[in-house]
């Protein structure tokens, strides 16, 4: 099977209060609805979806996107992201982001879900702009865990870099390959198979209320979670869980707390197409 090379590039921009989407363009293996509007806020709901069903040996995905002064965006997935074995080329993934000023931008995908002898590697690139915000995810399953396929992929390699255009705020690398590497060691994934990570960039006040108020919610069985503070105005926070449903609903809690908290705006809950 031939890998193949899908873009997409989005650009919006405030107009009459209300963020629009001026300007799409893909090739599949990406492309993307046109945006909903369910809050009353003018943000832009995006939904990217894959229809050739995952991702394979080869495959080159790449999404850009840029948000004008003050654009609301929030950005997901259809539904996961499944990448098949490879036993040939790598596949890839890069999101490119470039926030102006005073926009928020929030990126909630689906998993990513690794199947057996996959070898996978994603990046994701945010460019801040003075008085922009972003509340990122990633999330991970480590196989088809309900066919007892857990930590069999060959490699997975993931970069997270935020920053402005002169210095680094955030830079979190990842590389895993299960067969060099137990993941049931201590320090590494103590067997859960299911991960999320979220990178959120709020104002210093509204940053720490979120976390205050994340650490009021009682933790969901079978999982573990955590945050640490990187400066004044960014925050990692990280779920591990034994099933994909706590984690799901972790990490819509964080996001639904850095709406309500860190931008003091209402949060309605995800709608998948």
């Amino acid at each position: 099977m031939i890998g193949q090379y899908g873009t997409l590039d989005l650009e919006f921009e405030l107009r009459n209060n209300r963020t629009e989407l001026v300007h799409s363009q893909f090739h599949v293996p990406l492309q993307c609805f046109r945006p909903y509007y369910f809050d009353s806020q003018g943000r832009a709901y995006v939904y990217v979806l894959t229809p050739t069903g995952g991702i394979v040996g080869g495959d080159h995905l790449n999404i850009n996107v840029r948000l004008g002064p003050h654009c609301k965006v929030f950005l997901t997935t259809q539904a996961a992201t499944k990448v098949y074995k490879t036993p040939g080329q790598q596949s890839r993934q890069s999101l490119h982001c470039l926030l102006e000023k005073n926009s928020s931008f929030e990126y909630l995908p689906d998993q990513t879900i690794l199947f057996t002898d996959a070898d996978y590697e994603q990046s994701t690139d945010v460019i801040m702009a003075s008085g922009s915000t972003v509340v990122l995810a990633d999330l991970f399953s480590a196989g088809r865990i309900a066919r007892g396929e857990q930590f069999q992929f060959r490699k997975f390699q993931s970069e997270v870099h935020i920053r402005t255009t002169d210095h680094s705020i955030i830079l979190d690398k990842m590389l895993l390959q299960p067969k060099d590497h137990a993941p049931s060691e201590i320090g590494s994934f103590e067997d859960y198979p299911y991960t999320g990570t979220i990178y959120i960039g709020l104002e210093s006040s509204r940053l720490k209320d979120s976390f205050d108020l994340l650490e009021t919610f009682p933790v969901a069985q079978q999982s573990v979670s955590g945050y640490s503070k990187i400066g004044q105005d960014y925050g990692i926070y990280r779920v591990l869980t034994h099933q994909a449903e706590p984690l799901k609903r972790a990490i819509e809690q964080v996001f639904s707390t850095c709406r309500q908290v860190g931008l003091n705006e209402p949060w309605v809950p995800l709608r998948k197409c």
